[in-house]
């Protein structure tokens, strides 16, 4: 019986080559994959070349792209980053999606900086006023992290936002494991926000101290376990994207080597996620 949602994997996390991501993502059984860089270098800043090298090997594969993940609006930016850049990496992006059949690019609401948390919100805001309309031009969602930027810090703040912004093309992605680095309960954040998730990254980890250490999932303390069953009892049966972090660290700069250990780890959580993500479903099937 074919299952009603879909399994995935932010492929740079398995390796930097998309050779190699997809072999990885075809060994473990995935027929779905979520784009965010290609040999080190972020899927908008590829060149014309370069994606067209992707978009055959893509198609080739035959394999679902779920995501783009783009920098728009990311831990690394505040609000004084030029506008017409970002524009400029959604008309990019979108290009790509078209050529790939993908419909979803990643955003987030931008480091706060030095600005007060007043302008940074109004500036964050008057911003994603401006690329949901270039989003809605180009046919394509933009589904807002639950990461570092002002929607990014409570589920209050992501209400806000969607209700401000007002777009049948801004819709949320949730990451299960975001909250053990900046400080909240991932099911409680969930909660009020659940009817408007179109995305979910699947992340576990340890905190100890301060410091976060990312695991396969269901063996950290993310309650990946209840916001999954949340996920499902609230009607969601999409995609399922695995992020370890076991490998790769985007906010530290970290990437191991491209190696078997490398792949290895990415392998293992992405099956670990499989098999919660099935026991969770069926525990949810078997109560209805």
């Amino acid at each position: 019986m074919k299952s009603p949602y879909s399994m995935s994997g932010i492929a740079d996390e398995a390796a930097s080559s998309i050779a190699v991501q997809i072999a990885t993502h075809k060994a473990i059984g995935l027929s779905h994959i979520e784009l965010r860089s290609v040999d080190g270098s972020p899927i908008d800043a590829l060149g014309k070349s370069e994606v067209s090298a992707l978009i055959a090997r893509i198609k080739q594969a035959d394999f679902v792209v779920d995501c783009l993940d783009s920098r728009i609006g990311n831990w690394s930016r505040t609000v004084e980053y030029p506008l017409d850049d970002e524009l400029a990496e959604i008309d990019r992006l979108a290009d790509i999606c078209h050529a790939l059949g993908c419909k979803s690019v990643r955003i987030m609401s931008y480091s706060r900086g030095t600005f007060s948390a007043h302008d940074w919100q109004e500036r964050a805001i008057e911003r994603l006023f401006v690329f949901v309309n270039r989003a809605k031009e180009h046919g394509i969602m933009l589904l807002h992290e639950n990461c570092d930027g002002f929607a990014g810090r409570s589920p209050s703040d992501t209400l806000r936002m969607l209700r401000l912004v007002d777009s049948t093309n801004l819709r949320l992605l949730f990451d299960t494991g975001n909250g053990l680095a900046y400080g909240y309960d991932a099911l409680a954040f969930l909660r009020p926000i659940v009817d408007f998730v179109d995305h979910v990254h699947i992340k576990d980890g340890m905190k100890s101290g301060g410091e976060v250490t990312y695991c396969r999932a269901g063996c950290g303390h993310a309650g990946v376990a209840a916001c999954l069953a949340l996920l499902f009892s609230s009607g969601y049966r999409g995609v399922f994207s695995i992020e370890p972090h076991l490998a790769v660290l985007p906010h530290a700069g970290r990437a191991d080597p491209e190696n078997d250990r490398r792949i290895g780890l990415y392998t293992e959580c992405a099956v670990s996620a499989g098999d919660l993500v099935r026991d969770v479903w069926h525990g949810i099937t078997q109560h209805v």
